[in-house]
């Protein structure tokens, strides 16, 4: 969040963008192989010239739990899982035992 506000600051002292400003976390991992894609859709809505006057602050959270003894995704952190898993457990039904998280996801607001 700190991060957020920090990177929305800065994009407007910088002049970027017009309008208000809106936050698309995507939730991902270097070692999924399903992934790519949703990065480039990340990548494309953060284009100046696809929102036109409003700000997209766009943060590519890479989870650890796709990490394993041989290889890790240098991106990984504990706290993008925690993360992940805390807007999981907020979403209308859902059962720690049944409900599964997995990149890539987005939060639906």
């Amino acid at each position: 969040m700190i991060a957020a506000v920090l990177l929305t600051s800065l994009l407007g002292a910088a002049g970027v963008g017009t309008g208000p400003a809106v936050l698309v976390e995507l939730f991902t991992s270097e070692g999924c192989s399903s992934c790519p894609p949703a990065d480039a859709v990340l990548a494309r809505l953060a284009a100046p010239e696809a929102t036109g006057a409003t700000r997209v602050v766009a943060l590519g959270e890479h989870v650890d739990y796709w990490d394993g003894p041989s290889w890790k995704d240098p991106f990984s952190s504990p706290a993008f899982t925690q993360r992940q898993d805390a807007y999981a457990r907020q979403r209308p039904g859902y059962d720690a035992g049944r409900s599964a998280v997995s990149p890539p996801s987005k939060v639906p607001l």
